[in-house]
């Protein structure tokens, strides 16, 4: 919304959000470790596309699946990143 400007907390929001955030946090663990476990599920999922691709004799393709993997995933794709790069590179 333009030009609406932000209004001022008052004093007690500002005291509800600081005592908010001396409190520590417990993750719900069940839903962290189906998180975890699906996220890890895509990012095998997407790694064996770009395997795919490779066989494929798909290397600009693999290649740029592969960026997209690095820009979603980061170092979560560690170690198999790099080695399918290097063996994209050694293709390509």
């Amino acid at each position: 919304m333009q030009r609406k400007g932000h209004e001022l907390a008052s004093a007690t929001r500002v005291e509800r959000a600081l005592a908010a955030l001396g409190k520590p946090s417990q993750p719900n663990m069940d839903r962290l470790t189906a998180c975890q476990t699906a996220i890890g599920k895509r990012l095998a999922a997407d790694l064996e596309q770009v395997q795919s691709l490779m066989a494929a004799g798909k290397s600009h393709e693999a290649w740029k699946s592969l960026l997209k993997i690095d820009a979603r995933y980061g170092a979560l794709a560690l170690p198999d990143s790099v080695q399918l790069a290097d063996q994209i590179g050694d293709h390509g």
